[in-house]
């Protein structure tokens, strides 16, 4: 099926009209319309846009091409015209610079170990109350840096019948529902409350409104978070359970207390090639969205490698007891050779092996996702296929190209 301009005038229109009433002025959209300067969308907004458009179309369009033509910045700004000369040209961007240029050489500096405990300290390590919780459903935390590839392993492991995948809890950071809705509650952490929110509505067929209700309901009695497992395992359908939240990673206390509250529990540590994910965190700005890169002290241009080390850290030392209920797998071969990768996946949840792990083509397990209210890698939205390329997009950039002294450290103790 085609796409006409008017259909994404339309598009963009009832995008616009959702939430009109926080606009300050009317605006006539025609084909010179753009998205940023004229209507004020936010990065999230594009990636809404591109999804609809993505549901009229019979194939799936690589976005990505459209964005990120160079593959180390976003363009700042579309208007509708180019994003139908896009649909139109069969996907492919005409406007490609001739030639990679490396925008990360003034955006990196070296690290060393103290940049790394630097972070650590910044970061509010809690005492938790001693619990213990068995759940008929296997439960299996995802852990990782971020940037890692954890959203599209997720989404991969929720295509498989017995795998419920949902979006990212995040939980197991905090003492009780209490803490958890005052510190995500602020207008640019709220939209990280809707995992649990779907996944019950999901879960016990129940609305949106009576899902948050629930939460609130939580919130003021100040249950414990482990309540959210307690309160779904007797409506789990699916033999696995999945929390894929890479905020766990930045704190071993969390990740210990993961451990005695589930004793049960199985792990899987995604790692994923350093320089990538350095990479991925400078494309995205990430370090300006948490709060202790701001609290820390750390120079901006150091965030993004001291970042990966610590979560590599906390993740191995966390893990080096747990034996046969943990499992790596790098993302290099998630996206080279999905079938295989998946397959000890498969066999590690005692699932049956099954090739019904293509999130872009298969229909999955993972819950409705709300874009709009995403946490995670919004591109996973915009390719159209699990990309092998992928893997290699750091190679071409010079300055991504050497690693620090502990990130070496770490590599070589495998």
């Amino acid at each position: 099926m085609v796409i006409s301009r008017s259909d994404i005038i339309n598009i963009v229109r009832d995008r616009f009209d959702v939430d009109k009433a926080d606009r300050a002025f009317d605006i006539c959209i025609t084909g010179s319309t753009r998205l940023v300067a004229d209507l004020g969308f936010s990065s999230i907004e594009f990636v809404v846009i591109f999804e609809k458009i993505q549901q009229i179309l019979s194939d799936r369009i690589n976005f990505i091409d459209l964005i990120m033509p160079d593959r180390s910045s976003y363009v700042d700004d579309l208007s509708i015209d180019q994003i139908a000369d896009f649909l139109l040209s069969g996907g492919s961007n005409s406007e490609q610079p001739a030639g990679i240029l490396d925008p990360y050489s003034d955006r990196r500096e070296p690290i060393s170990q103290y940049d790394v405990d630097l972070l650590n300290r910044s970061i509010q390590h809690q005492d938790y109350l001693d619990e213990q919780v068995t759940t008929t459903t296997q439960l299996c935390f995802l852990l990782s840096a971020p940037r890692s590839g954890s959203t599209l392993l997720r989404r991969m492991l929720g295509c498989h019948p017995d795998v419920y995948a949902p979006m990212e809890l995040h939980l197991m950071s905090y003492q009780d529902f209490s803490q958890r809705n005052q510190e995500l509650s602020d207008e640019d952490y709220a939209h990280l409350l809707e995992g649990t929110i779907v996944a019950r509505q999901e879960i016990r067929g129940m609305t949106h409104a009576v899902s948050m209700a629930i939460d609130q309901m939580y919130a003021r009695d100040r249950r414990p978070v482990s309540q959210f497992f307690i309160e779904l395992d007797p409506y789990f359908k699916t033999q696995v359970f999945v929390d894929k939240t890479p905020t766990y990673a930045f704190s071993l206390s969390t990740l210990e207390r993961i451990k005695k509250v589930f004793p049960g529990a199985k792990f899987i540590h995604l790692t994923r090639r350093p320089n990538a994910v350095i990479k991925s965190i400078i494309d995205s700005d990430l370090g300006q969205i948490i709060r202790f890169m701001q609290t820390s002290g750390i120079h901006p241009n150091r965030f993004a490698e001291a970042l990966w080390c610590l979560c590599e850290q906390n993740i191995r030392a966390a893990l080096k007891d747990v034996g046969p209920r943990a499992i790596r797998v790098d993302y290099e071969s998630l996206v080279t050779m999905p079938e295989q990768t998946m397959g000890r996946l498969h066999d590690f949840l005692d699932i049956p092996s099954s090739l019904s792990f293509n999130p872009y083509t298969q229909q999955y397990n993972t819950s409705k996702e709300q874009v709009d209210c995403f946490a995670g890698d919004l591109k996973n939205y915009l390719r159209n296929t699990i990309d092998s390329s992928v893997a290699s997009e750091w190679e071409p950039f010079r300055s991504l190209n050497w690693l620090s002294d502990p990130t070496s450290a770490l590599l070589q103790n495998g």
